[in-house]
């Protein structure tokens, strides 16, 4: 795809806010600053950013859940921090935190901490957007794990047999948990399991930001013509599967190697610099930037208020009317 300068530079901007996002996530995560697990998504930013790129206003993302900076993308860094840490101000009350994401203002989520459930809210969305005749489509993630779910399959295959609005995206970070791709699938690329139900399907690597917003824009556009489809998309896992995982079943130096050989972040400012689309001063700006941004918000978290009693039993907040 062609790109102004402008353009390259807000590509990097959201791509460098994704990685300080994660980073200090993780630091506040290590410190004992946040509740709950978290899921690290280093190396994923060039799908985080390249899917946000490629929607249009009326698309509706109900993403995989492993990425708390593709929230952040879709709601704001604080309205998105505030809720993670369960505080009171945010859009939800502090009542779903990061595994129960919902904002029908920003069109994401619903969300669900059971794997292969919120596939099937996002893709409910999507058979809401058919049976209302509304514009747009909907983008639902799957981890590779989460392809396993037996509710996956009739997901997919509802998604087929009525041509749903959708795209679905699989996320394959070449680990289940501890287990190894090949050690729990029979087909080379996961997207192969869409032939089964009719569905076309591509396999692409997460690295080039650039090739994944043209994939996912000619797919938007088909899905909003109730043409659905499966894109996987191949990237590295960086560290265990969740903060505390010591990752101890996996060879640390070729997982190194393969970080380097797959960083998103790394292969768009190297391109940015190749093409004298950016200098280095320029590139460093940026990335002080935008982690002061995330430092900031999370300050902000932390010094928002926690909910009260009060709030845990307030109805119109707990349950929809």
């Amino acid at each position: 795809m062609e790109l102004t300068k402008k353009q390259c530079l807000d590509i990097y901007t959201k791509l460098t806010f994704c990685r300080a996002y994660e980073t200090v996530l993780k630091d506040s995560v290590e410190a004992g600053k946040c509740p709950g697990m978290c899921h690290p998504a280093f190396g994923q930013e060039g799908f985080f950013v390249g899917i946000q790129e490629a929607m249009g206003a009326d698309d509706w993302l109900s993403p995989q859940w492993r990425g708390d900076a593709q929230f952040c993308l879709r709601m704001g860094v604080k309205e998105f921090t505030t809720e993670m840490l369960g505080r009171r101000n945010g859009p939800s009350g502090g009542l779903g935190g990061s595994d129960h994401i919902y904002s029908a203002e920003d069109k994401v989520g619903l969300m669900s901490g059971y794997l292969g459930q919120g596939v099937a809210l996002g893709v409910g969305v999507a058979l809401a957007y058919k049976l209302q005749k509304r514009p747009g489509c909907v983008v639902v993630g799957i981890g590779d794990g989460e392809m396993n779910e037996g509710a996956i399959s009739e997901l997919l295959n509802m998604v087929a047999i009525y041509k749903l609005p959708v795209v679905i995206y699989i996320h394959n970070n070449g680990y289940g948990w501890t287990a190894p791709y090949e050690k729990f699938n029979g087909i080379e690329h996961m997207a192969q399991r869409a032939d089964g139900f009719g569905l076309p399907n591509q396999t692409i690597s997460g690295t080039n930001v650039m090739e994944i917003i043209d994939v996912f824009k000619a797919a938007c556009e088909k899905a909003r013509n109730f043409e659905p489809s499966v894109i996987e998309i191949v990237t590295t896992r960086w560290q265990g599967h969740f903060i505390g995982d010591d990752d101890f079943y996996r060879d640390a130096e070729a997982v190194k190697a393969e970080r380097e050989k797959t960083d998103p972040v790394a292969f768009f400012r190297n391109y940015l610099l190749d093409n004298g689309l950016a200098d280095e001063a320029e590139l460093v700006k940026i990335d002080q930037e935008q982690m002061a941004v995330c430092v900031e918000a999370f300050e902000y978290g932390f010094s928002s208020p926690h909910k009260t009693k009060e709030d845990c039993l307030n109805y119109d907040i707990v349950y929809a009317k």
